[in-house]
């Protein structure tokens, strides 16, 4: 068997291959020269929240991770820097590896066979299918309306899929040992059967497989790769290189030890990516004899790295505990970007230029995210006030990686002047804006509050004029609406479930868990709640939560014996939409909210979700973590940390109120109602989206 080369810096390299010769054979010797460039691989983005990532398929704009116990995740990854989540699967079995073909998604599903799912709506994949093969299912591979599965213990399973709702064996063949890892080509199924090594199986016939050869490997199988004549093969120690171009009489070409074993690789060109418990590292096969590895390795050691996929210039990998992790292997050098702009804009009436620069001189694109504000010809043009959340984006090209940059600059209300004239006052603002709105006041004394303008307004030389006559009024302001959500001033909170920093530490704990929240920075741990108590929704950025302060009452509890309380508004709002953040604790609390007006009337009650603040079940509709990947304490009065991945969870409900009789009403309470289960719920916050009053 060869050696392999490694390669420690860039360059011409030579290999000598050298065999002694024989009475049969005479000697051997070659030369290969390598010119090995300097190999940047970079980390573009990644994914948390996947449990146990062990296989990854990549198709179009979407990364399909199968997960475990946790089914499979569906990943956009349009965007390589910033990968989202888009929906999932929990199968009900695990969920080794998958493999997409159209809208469907055949699963080898662990002890529950194939499943066939349907993925025409991302958020809310559908099964359609399942065939319980008699053994473990930990590979497929499906060619022309066949599904090949490597099935454990009962081997090759030949299963017609030409109808997905009802999937029929056609045949099979019991391999000796584990069968991991299959794939087709032409008429052959290279079957990777654990100890016993490759096996090249005969399926021109798929309701009569007949095995042609086996290839004993050093070690368990646990992947392998066809590509055109070759067969690369991985165990938990070595890459084997199989020439297959005879299938009934394969040749060893060469046998590579790999530190941490082989969990999955994939094989383009030249060039093999293999992933260890070590990270991944890149073999250069241009002389399969001799595989030399180049270039640094890519990702941590530590985890349990499996199944990869390298598409054009990047790399995506299923690594373990660590999620999705997505490459640059084109050696392509990083750029910084940086944006100036002031926290706090007064609105002005002018555009603001934004002078991005980037560290490489490309030119960069500009977009806003999110609040009352477009881009023109790289200019910010302001359409109302509230924070606008800006991206900036560095080009990609041949040798530079793309680069995004976000922040955030809040508009304020234009400047007002109010001039008198004769007997009145006439107030002017800089036009521009919409959603303001003027309010007078008589004196700064309490018994004369603010009240609204309501005379018509008009718009000359490009200012907003209010003549305000014979009115009592000797002071004015501007009001604003965003048109985005905004935390709610509630009162009604009843139980301190969070360690802060102050001294003494306190907190109440989850009942019969002995468990609390704690604030980030407590002790050195970084992954608990926000020291500023601002919550972005990971559900939808452009909703904030705002928790209550850690050193009080910071939840709405419920529990089966106080089933039903109320969050008081500090003073009567109407609202479009509302937004709730809770959790339950013991399983998942789903419970009621029904909303009281002002008029005296009340809604019906709606439903709002609280899973468990450690959901396991990524998959479940009702999961909408607005944050997850957080620590808890295991005591209320000092701090133990305590971790459960993929971490814990705040969840979100969302509640439409802009159509239907209640629409428009000032709200005064919310009146909440938890199941009559035993598990215990917490709210946590509420924001929405205020309704200007009706002038």
């Amino acid at each position: 068997s060869a050696n392999t080369v490694t390669v420690t810096n860039a360059g011409v390299v030579t290999v000598v291959v050298e065999q002694a010769g024989s009475e049969v054979f005479l000697p051997l010797r070659e030369v290969r020269q390598f010119n090995v460039p300097s190999i940047n691989t970079t980390l573009l983005g990644s994914l948390g929240g996947l449990p146990g990532a062990l296989g990854v398929e990549v198709t179009g704009s979407r990364a399909y991770v199968a997960a475990g116990a946790a089914g499979f995740q569906i990943v956009d990854v349009s965007n390589p820097n910033r990968p989202i989540r888009l929906g999932g699967y929990d199968s009900p079995g695990v969920a080794g590896n998958l493999q997409v073909v159209g809208n469907l998604a055949y699963v080898a599903d662990g002890d529950l066979g194939l499943q066939i799912v349907d993925l025409s709506n991302p958020a809310a994949p559908v099964r359609v299918g399942t065939w319980n093969t008699p053994g473990k299912a930990r590979d497929v591979h499906v060619v022309d309306g066949i599904a090949y599965v490597a099935d454990e213990t009962s081997g090759l399973q030949v299963i017609s899929v030409t109808n997905p709702a009802a999937p029929v064996r056609l045949g099979f063949l019991d391999t000796p040992n584990w069968a991991l890892a299959v794939q087709v080509s032409g008429n052959f199924a290279f079957v990777g059967d654990d100890t016993t090594g490759l096996m090249v199986i005969d399926v021109s016939n798929p309701a009569a497989p007949v095995l042609r050869s086996t290839t004993k490997t050093q070690g368990w199988v646990t992947s392998l790769k066809v590509v055109g004549d070759r067969c690369h093969v991985g165990t938990r120690g070595v890459l084997h290189i199989v020439d297959v171009s005879n299938p009934a009489l394969p040749v060893l070409l060469s046998t590579t030890p790999v530190q941490g074993g082989v969990n999955g690789l994939d094989v383009v060109g030249d060039r093999c990516y293999v992933t260890s418990n070590q990270g991944v590292i890149l073999l250069d096969l241009s002389f399969p004899a001799a595989p030399v590895r180049v270039g640094g390795q890519l990702g941590v050691g530590g985890s349990l790295y499996g199944g990869l996929q390298v598409v054009g210039d990047l790399a995506y990998v299923s690594a373990g505990s660590i999620g999705l992790q997505i490459f640059d292997i084109a050696g392509r050098l990083p750029q910084s970007l940086t944006l100036d702009l002031p926290e706090t804009l007064v609105f002005d009436g002018r555009t603001l230029p934004l002078g991005g620069t980037s560290s490489t001189g490309l030119p960069l694109a500009y977009s806003v995210l999110s609040g009352p504000a477009t881009v023109v010809n790289n200019e910010l043009v302001v359409t109302g006030i509230g924070p606008v959340r800006l991206r900036v984006q560095g080009t990609l090209n041949s040798v530079y990686l793309p680069a995004t940059l976000e922040k955030t600059v809040r508009i304020g209300l234009p400047e007002l002047r109010a001039d008198a004239v004769g007997n009145g006052v006439d107030v002017t603002w800089v036009a521009g804006l919409t959603g303001l709105f003027l309010d007078g006041r008589e004196s700064l004394a309490s018994e004369h509050p603010w009240r609204p303008v309501v005379v018509p307004s008009q718009e000359v030389n490009g200012r907003v004029r209010v003549p305000v006559e014979s009115s009592p009024f000797q002071f004015f302001r501007l009001r604003g609406y965003t048109g985005e959500a905004e935390p709610l001033a509630l009162t009604g909170w009843n139980r301190d479930v969070v360690l802060e920093q102050s001294t003494p530490r306190r907190a109440l704990p989850f009942d019969n868990f002995g468990a609390v929240w704690f604030e980030s920075g407590l002790d050195g741990r970084w992954d608990g709640l926000p020291t500023n108590r601002t919550i972005v929704s990971a559900v939808t950025p452009e909703v904030t939560f705002q928790l209550q302060p850690y050193n009080g009452s910071n939840t709405l509890w419920l529990s089966a014996n106080f089933r039903t309380n109320s969050l008081v508004l500090a003073s009567p709002s109407a609202y479009s939409r509302l937004h709730v953040l809770a959790h339950s604790a013991g399983g998942g609390a789903n419970g009621t909210l029904r909303i009281h007006y002002a008029d005296g009337t009340s809604s019906t009650p709606a439903p709002f979700f609280a899973p468990d603040w450690w959901d396991g079940s990524p998959a479940s509709p009702t999961r909408r973590p607005a944050i997850e990947g957080l620590g808890r304490s295991s005591r209320a009065a000092a701090f133990v940390y305590e971790s459960v991945f993929p971490g814990f969870s705040l969840h979100q409900t969302d509640f439409d109120l802009s159509a239907g009789p209640n629409a428009g009403k000032e709200i005064i309470r919310l009146e909440f109602v938890k199941g009559a289960a035993s598990e215990v719920t917490g709210v946590f916050a509420v924001s929405g989206i205020p309704i200007p009053p009706a002038r």
